[in-house]
């Protein structure tokens, strides 16, 4: 499981910064894709699905597919934001 995660994190890294956002791969790149993934996986996706079944009373399964979706959503913003910065921060350095 553990290699099988990992092998999906670099897929997702590399896919997301070249084919989503044209960018190079570089370690600042690699660290704020790795941050924002685990970031949406582990806390907004709890906090998301938490909040579906005990405050908005949705079953599991709704509550997953709900989860889901919000989360892609707020992935590619959060993605969106960074790679802005990304290009802002090099156009300082050069």
């Amino acid at each position: 499981m553990i290699i099988g995660y990992m092998t999906s994190l670099i897929i997702n890294y590399i896919l997301t910064t070249k084919w989503t956002f044209k960018e190079n791969l570089d370690l600042f790149n690699f660290i704020g894709v790795i941050f924002i993934h685990l970031i949406n996986c582990f806390v907004i996706r709890n906090l998301l699905l938490t909040s579906f079944i005990e405050y908005a009373q949705r079953n599991e399964k709704e509550a997953y597919i709900y989860t889901i979706i919000i989360s892609a959503f707020l992935n590619y913003i959060f993605l969106s934001i960074f790679f802005h910065y990304s290009r802002v921060r090099k156009n300082k350095q050069n």
